[in-house]
């Protein structure tokens, strides 16, 4: 093959594989993208590989061009230098990726005795319930739900359900699913037209595919659907900078607003977003750059290598552990809350903290407490015979004091049976009730006894007789000393377990109710 033949060929060949690695790939054509700068070491790999071929192919191919090799290993070299340059070793531009202040809890929580009934619905009931309406729309086996989101709807705290395909059958996106948090009603909501533009379409409906096209130079962190107060739904798109090197250390700045209809996009600073907009950054998102202020607070060498002054619970999340929940604040901003561990320790909290979906802007609480988990352990120990699962914590103020508040759900089934309250500050202080309102009342007692010294009485001997009853799903015991007998909710003390007849104790009680054990002496 003759010189400029191949050399025309060549051009050819990395150009259709360039398309091609595009259209799927779909890096930022801008020199502030990891992505271009591993988009171009792909070509320049792609277009040596084809001259090595060509070499092999003509013996007297030997002055085959290695300017493609040398291409490549200049960038692999530069985009070495960069990804250093951008590293973690700029520890403060991490630290202080997003806005962080210290905030007063009564000041930021409204006190729920006084704001009324709060709203605690959690994603899993919201999923379960969506999933009942959407058998019910016309081909549904063609699509699945993607996933809830919580916004305010209408100026009432709702869980957004968005469809995605789930096969090659796409003749556009029927609706949504509304979940409202107060009445627990459920509903799909058939869009005027067929959603054409999503993130599970192919080719030029697939939603960053479509944002590729309009804005070649941006950088994408996530995709989130919403819908304004008039019901209609759009996609919110975070584009984000860098704030260290060329590509370290990337902070959204902007929102893109897209209709999923026409296509069309609007371009917004993250601090001037329309106020139906509940969210911007996804989960990930925040809770990575709120790990990085508390791994590298003190700087990169001990963030790295030494002991991290914090983590976030969502950062040691199971299958049981979430680590996290979202949550309607006093403000009406849709903000997630995470617990703040000691990095050697995790059964208590140092603190938790607020971030907000839309902002990115940071609340800490240094408030000390129990961990979320250990929270949860409590409520499901109060209804151990029934099996109750507690959800994850949200945090609530009763009577100005940090509260965990929890549902409790069978084990078969994602329907609330309970409501679980247990004291941030002391977790010996809980209560499960039928309804919020009858848990509400049992733990303001429980906890108006235990703040009663003045009343307290101690009482030691022999334990005569032990009963053990179910109260409002609560495990409560009876203990008989003499001719008098004692009462004590499980959660005064776990312990209580191993007491039987015949054991010396000592207890603290107040006109009859035991609030504290004191010594146990096992017979």
């Amino acid at each position: 093959m003759k010189k400029p033949i191949w050399i025309v060929s060549l051009v050819l060949s990395v150009v259709l594989i360039g398309v091609a690695i595009f259209y799927i790939a779909l890096p930022a054509i801008s020199f502030r993208s990891s992505g271009f700068w591993w988009y171009l070491v792909i070509m320049s790999v792609i277009a040596g590989i084809i001259t090595l071929i060509q070499m092999f192919r003509e013996d007297n191919f030997w002055w085959a061009p290695a300017i493609p090799w040398d291409i490549a290993g200049l960038l692999l070299l530069v985009i070495a230098v960069i990804s250093l340059c951008g590293s973690q070793l700029n520890s403060k531009a991490y630290r202080d990726a997003l806005e962080f202040e210290e905030s007063s809890f009564q000041d930021d929580f409204s006190d729920i005795l006084e704001s009324g009934k709060p709203v605690t619905m959690d994603f899993e009931t919201a999923w379960s319930l969506g999933d009942r309406v959407l058998g019910g729309i016309p081909n549904a086996s063609d699509y699945e739900v993607d996933g809830y989101t919580l916004i305010v709807y209408q100026g009432r705290p709702t869980w957004l359900g968005s469809l995605r395909y789930r096969t090659f059958h796409q003749i556009g996106i029927p609706g949504y699913i509304l979940v409202d948090c107060e009445t627990y009603e459920a509903r799909f909501v058939e869009t005027t037209e067929p959603i054409k533009i999503v993130p599970s379409a192919l080719f030029g409906n697939n939603l960053k595919r479509h944002l590729r096209g309009q804005f070649l130079g941006y950088v994408f962190e996530s995709s989130i659907f919403e819908v304004d107060d008039e019901g209609n739904p759009w996609w919110v798109t975070a584009v984000s900078e860098s704030q260290a090197g060329l590509w370290g250390c990337r902070v959204a700045d902007k929102a893109i607003l897209t209709d999923p209809f026409s296509g069309e996009s609007q371009v917004y600073e993250l601090g001037n977003i329309p106020e139906w907009v509940e969210n911007v950054l996804s989960l990930d998102y925040l809770m990575k750059r709120a790990q990085w202020h508390f791994t590298y607070l003190n700087g990169w060498w001990r963030g790295t290598f030494g002991d991290r002054i914090a983590k976030l619970s969502y950062a040691y999340k199971s299958d049981t552990f979430a680590g996290y929940t979202f949550f309607v604040a006093s403000d009406g901003h849709v903000k997630v809350i995470t617990g703040v561990t000691p990095s050697n320790k995790t059964e208590s909290n140092i603190g938790f903290l607020t971030m907000d979906t839309a902002t990115g802007k940071i609340q800490y609480y240094a408030i000390p407490g129990a961990e979320e988990s250990s929270a949860q352990d409590i409520a499901e120990d109060l209804v151990r015979a029934t099996g109750f699962k507690a959800t994850f914590p949200v945090m609530q103020n009763v009577d100005g004091e940090p509260v965990y508040m929890m549902q409790m759900k069978g084990i078969l089934s994602a329907l609330i049976q309970r409501y679980a309250l247990v004291d941030y500050r002391n977790r010996s202080i809980a209560y499960v009730g039928e309804d919020i309102e009858t848990a509400l009342e049992g733990f303001l007692k429980l906890k108006s006894v235990g703040s009663d010294v003045a009343s307290t009485d101690s009482i030691s001997g022999l334990i005569e007789e032990k009963i053990q009853a179910e109260i409002d799903g609560t495990t409560v015991f009876y203990y008989r000393i003499g001719d008098k007998l004692y009462k004590a909710p499980i959660t005064i003390s776990e312990y209580q377990v191993l007491i039987k007849t015949g054991d010396q104790v000592e207890f603290e009680y107040v006109d009859g109710e035991i609030r504290q054990v004191v010594q146990i002496k096992l017979d």
